[in-house]
């Protein structure tokens, strides 16, 4: 099975040469022991690994709640709490690492790691490039070295991971 729901969202991973929920027991990837990634997609000449966050509407019907919610968002993903949101995603590369090193799967040849990251409103979404910068800032000394250069990081809302992704579909659930 290559269709997968995370965080209210269908992810359409058939075209793929394989794919996995990477923190889930076997016939996944079985990582029950770190915190890592959603889903690792195995491509031609890399794997993707994609971390999922999300804000949805559609949860909060009272638009008091749903105002408070998008505040809370804001603040936490992009805003005034911006290092231990971005502390956390890279946590999640390092342990999808640790397991894959500890367990004998081994490092892939490249990553591309993508944090799926929809934003609560398009008034939002140039937030996404400085949370990027800040990202990539965590990544920028491990680049420097012959390895690290096969590690690649983007942030992408919907559109912009349909744009990256055309193969694989994405849709709310």
């Amino acid at each position: 099975m290559s269709v997968y729901d995370e965080s209210g969202f269908r992810f359409n991973f058939t075209q793929a040469q394989k794919s996995v929920i990477h923190d889930k027991a076997e016939p996944h990837d079985g990582n029950t022991f770190w915190k890592g990634v959603d889903f690792r997609v195995f491509e031609a000449k890399r794997e993707v690994w994609i971390e999922v966050k999300s804000w949805s509407s559609l949860r909060f019907r009272d638009p008091a709640e749903r105002k408070g919610a998008k505040s809370r968002f804001v603040k936490e993903k992009m805003g005034d709490e911006i290092e231990k949101f971005r502390d956390e995603i890279v946590n999640k590369f390092f342990g999808t690492t640790c397991y894959r090193v500890w367990s004998g799967i081994g490092i892939p040849k490249t990553v591309h790691y993508v944090v799926f990251l929809e934003p609560p409103d398009r008034g939002s979404r140039p937030l996404l490039l400085t949370f990027q910068d800040r990202l990539r800032d965590e990544f920028k000394n491990a680049q420097a070295k012959p390895w690290g250069k096969r590690i690649t990081c983007k942030v992408v809302d919907k559109v912009e991971f349909e744009r990256e992704f055309p193969n694989y579909s994405v849709a709310r659930v």
